[in-house]
């Protein structure tokens, strides 16, 4: 009985280390910069169709395991507030908020004592779960894997896909040909995966300075200097639009006279669109300044980031995270509502980082414009992720 027990204890780490394993992997192998669409489509169908086969107990220790292979990043921030004894206990925290959505989906899938059932609820579960936002945090989308493989990544094909994996997962023999149509009607036929470059008049301009230097003030000089050498060589280049990233220029922006005229100027002969900080009647708000022949328009962030802009607990603890974590500062506003530029008779709206990864952002707009600043969560896949 003892050994029964250590088998089969063993038998669950090892298919939950499988499962885990080939849910990241796509995300890593990207990482190093290894894009290989059968490949991916191989290890992101493998994972999916083995979590639906899976009893409950897998589905918690994997839940656990996925969710520290693609968010142990979160807790890289903490070294930044000079609290680095968190990290450790904060990827826990995660891990284990994962694990429990997983175990309760399996858990209450397998209470009906049909493998059709089961199956299909586990199916289901899974879409679900990528639609559960825990805290608001909503980077946990199985639908990314097929993001460099043969396979669309909207909902309609993502719902496709789990739906030929369930008919496979009954290993009927009458139910391969359905799925193999099923599947095939999920795959992606359009030319954006493999046609995608980069626009030819967009200068996307990238900065590495470290979240230690770039909020001290002796370090300020140098980095406007290289804001503005980009700028100017992206004018020498003829460039018409350059992008920078978010809050590159670590002040409120619209409270400087002088770096404002300097851009305004500027963008009398490109499009400039840059990250800064905005201070809104006291409130303060993360922003895109767009700077287009001399004139000023201002993007507000509309989606936060929870707990690292806005607080997503009740007050009273959302006043105590803030005052321990972050010495006392306020959350910061959101916008209502997003802000469209146009460019060359085209329509763009302008996002900043998070906004990216949420679907609330892309509603409404077929071009977006993301600008984002990574260094918190570096060296890392984070970047990647996003």
């Amino acid at each position: 009985m003892k050994k029964f027990c250590c088998y089969s204890i063993t038998y669950i780490l090892i298919e939950s280390l499988i499962i885990a394993i080939l849910f990241s992997l796509p995300i890593y192998l990207s990482h190093l910069g290894i894009e290989n669409r059968a490949l991916n489509s191989i290890l992101a169908l493998s994972a999916i169709y083995l979590l639906i086969n899976a009893k409950r107990f897998v589905w918690f220790i994997s839940g656990a395991l996925i969710a520290i292979f693609w968010f142990w990043w979160i807790g890289l921030s903490f070294i930044h507030y000079k609290m680095p004894y968190l990290v450790v206990p904060i990827d826990i925290v995660v891990a284990l908020v994962y694990a429990t959505i997983f175990f309760s989906f399996a858990f209450f899938c397998e209470k009906f004592n049909s493998i059709y059932i089961e199956n299909l609820l586990k199916s289901i579960s899974i879409y679900l779960i990528s639609i559960i936002h825990p805290f608001g945090f909503d980077w946990f989308k199985p639908q990314i894997l097929f993001t460099h493989s043969y396979f669309g990544v909207a909902n309609l094909d993502f719902l496709l896909i789990l739906l030929s994996l369930y008919l496979l997962s009954l290993k009927k023999l009458y139910t391969i040909p359905i799925s193999i149509v099923i599947l095939i009607l999920s795959i992606d036929t359009s030319s954006v995966k493999t046609n995608y470059q980069n626009p030819k008049d967009i200068y996307i301009a990238t900065t590495d300075v470290p979240i230690e230097k770039k909020w001290n003030p002796k370090f300020l000089k140098p980095q406007l200097q290289d804001i503005f050498f980009n700028i100017d060589r992206a004018i020498n280049q003829s460039y018409k639009i350059i992008i920078l990233p978010e809050s590159v220029i670590p002040l409120f922006l619209n409270r400087e006279p002088i770096l404002m005229d300097m851009l305004k100027s500027r963008s009398k002969q490109i499009t400039i669109i840059i990250g800064a900080l905005y201070l809104d009647n006291g409130v303060n708000r993360n922003s895109a300044f767009i700077f287009k022949a001399g004139n000023l328009t201002v993007a507000n962030k509309t989606i936060l980031v929870p707990f690292g802009e806005s607080n997503p607990l009740p007050k009273f603890l959302s006043k105590l995270v803030n005052r321990v974590f972050f010495d006392g500062a306020p959350d910061y506003l959101p916008a209502s509502t997003p802000t469209d530029i146009i460019i060359d008779k085209k329509r763009y709206r302008v996002a900043i980082c998070y906004e990216g990864t949420s679907e609330r952002i892309y509603k409404g707009i077929k071009r977006l414009i993301v600008i984002s600043n990574n260094a918190w969560f570096t060296p890392s896949i984070e970047p990647t992720l996003q």
